[in-house]
């Protein structure tokens, strides 16, 4: 089991990791007497992937009981950004209310994901725009990065420098020209494989995460990274993608996000 305490510092308790317990008293154990700001996953008979829920318990609590199911406690429209994921500066991680890991994929958990951080209405992406009225930087790996790590299939942003995923600050940030690199040398290491334009959107379609990338030419100008997501539109025969960039779309097709010229130089990745 995995247990996340107030500091946000991950504990692996043991042989408890795999499996689902039936108490608070099999945690509190290995802390007694301590009163803990916790994180912790319910299982569901529904089968689906464990929420996590705030609780604040003491060694002498008897149970955690959930009674909903997974996806009631958390729906996002994808026009409000949840809480904890409008966090200005770009260069730190956020920890998304919503995760989603290999074991519980399908379409609607996918969407979850994505919309839970609202890219068009969320001041994390927000464009900068110079006195001109001209915009000056994106944040599309940012975006990529937040949903990818929601979907624990982390694109990093911060690589040590031996291209392996590190913490915030620890490393070099990459962008998204470096991001594209980094699939192409090092995603396989990490579950991310190159795949077809029509094998992206049937993932995407069953709730795998997909992302669709183009390098620019010019090293000093911007790439473009942005994920694929499941098609809800009839006899839409594009791919369809949501973005961070010089416009933000929680849903769109590739051409309008990549541009017409850019379509045929994209590549698609997913992960296993």
């Amino acid at each position: 089991m995995l247990l996340m305490i107030s500091k946000m510092i991950n504990i692996s308790l043991g042989n408890l990791k795999n499996i689902a317990y039936k108490s608070v008293c099999n945690v509190l154990s290995y802390f007694p007497n301590k009163t803990l700001n916790a994180v912790v996953s319910c299982p569901y008979e529904s089968g689906s992937q464990p929420i996590k829920k705030e609780i604040r318990f003491q060694s002498n609590a008897k149970a955690v009981t959930c009674d909903k199911p997974y996806e009631q406690q958390m729906k996002f429209d994808g026009k409000t950004p949840a809480n904890g994921t409008n966090k200005i500066n770009q260069a730190l991680s956020v920890i998304a209310p919503f995760t989603n890991d290999k074991n519980y994929r399908n379409t609607d958990n996918y969407k979850n994901a994505i919309n839970q951080f609202a890219v068009e209405n969320n001041p994390r992406y927000k464009q900068v725009i110079d006195a001109k009225g001209n915009v000056i930087k994106t944040y599309c790996n940012i975006f990529v990065w937040d949903v990818t790590k929601a979907m624990n299939a982390e694109i990093p942003h911060w690589v040590d420098k031996n291209n392996m995923p590190t913490t915030d600050n620890n490393g070099s940030e990459m962008n998204a020209n470096r991001t594209f690199d980094w699939l192409q040398n090092h995603g396989s290491k990490h579950g991310w494989n190159k795949v077809t334009k029509e094998e992206a959107q049937a993932l995407a379609n069953k709730g795998k995460p997909v992302v669709s990338t183009w390098k620019n030419p010019n090293p000093k100008a911007s790439g473009h990274i942005a994920m694929v997501v499941p098609n809800d539109v009839p006899d839409q025969k594009d791919i369809m993608i949501a973005q961070a960039g010089a416009t933000n779309y929680n849903s769109t097709t590739l051409s309008k996000g990549f541009g017409n010229n850019k379509v045929n130089q994209v590549e698609f990745f997913a992960h296993d």
